[in-house]
């Protein structure tokens, strides 16, 4: 994998993690300076491919932090006994 792509991929995931977060990014405060994000990724056949992988990452995260939640409350039962 090349490190513009693996750049462009993480970027991505960046932006779906804000979104995620409720952190939108007013447009008012953030003047356009040529095509969207989304256009570059379509011109290089990469949109689909990175909203896949982004998606994935950020489930992943979801369930980590879930599944660390999970085992915490357990823990502090056990210890609770």
């Amino acid at each position: 994998m090349n490190q513009k792509w693996y750049n462009t991929v993480n970027k991505k995931i960046n932006i779906l993690s804000l979104k995620g977060d409720k952190m939108k990014l007013d447009k008012k405060s953030q003047p356009a300076f040529g095509s969207s994000f989304e256009d570059f990724l379509e011109e290089q056949n990469m949109l689909s491919e990175v909203e896949a992988l982004a998606t994935k990452r950020v489930l992943a995260y979801q369930i980590e932090e879930s599944m660390k939640e999970k085992w915490q409350k357990k823990w502090e039962q056990v210890v609770l006994l």
